[in-house]
């Protein structure tokens, strides 16, 4: 069911760029509540991200949160979610850096295949919202 549901959300295609939360079950905030809530996240990070960071966010869905911080700072974005429609569309919303993005499962373990594991010391933030 879960699955099926963020498939149809992801392909959705009368979604502007700063809207893109409505397309990962984030709809019942406003684009700037959206912002705020990522914002406000980002800032309390230690280390903080940085210009050139290296982010990586396990459970992606169509690129929001990444793209609210590609806002705020110049990044280099990366992350797998279990849905293929949600990474076609986060590799939509960052081509230069689409090779970074991969269909995976959280749930599974770290050395399994098709799970999302972020290889250690490889990015400079981890993140799930």
């Amino acid at each position: 069911f879960l699955h099926a549901w963020f498939e149809r959300e992801a392909e959705q295609r009368e979604v502007a760029r700063d809207e893109l939360h409505r397309l990962s079950g984030w709809s019942y905030l406003s684009t700037a509540e959206f912002r705020s809530l990522v914002a406000d996240a980002v800032h309390r990070l230690n280390p903080p991200i940085r210009d050139g960071a290296f982010v990586y966010e396990l459970g992606i869905g169509a690129g929001a949160v990444l793209k609210t911080i590609s806002s705020l700072h110049r990044i280099r974005p990366a992350g797998c979610d279990f849905s293929p429609k949600a990474i076609q569309r986060a590799s939509e919303i960052f081509p230069a850096h689409a090779a970074a993005f991969r269909v995976g499962d959280i749930a599974l373990p770290l050395s399994s295949k098709g799970g999302c594991a972020a290889r250690a010391g490889a990015y400079s933030h981890v993140l799930s919202f």
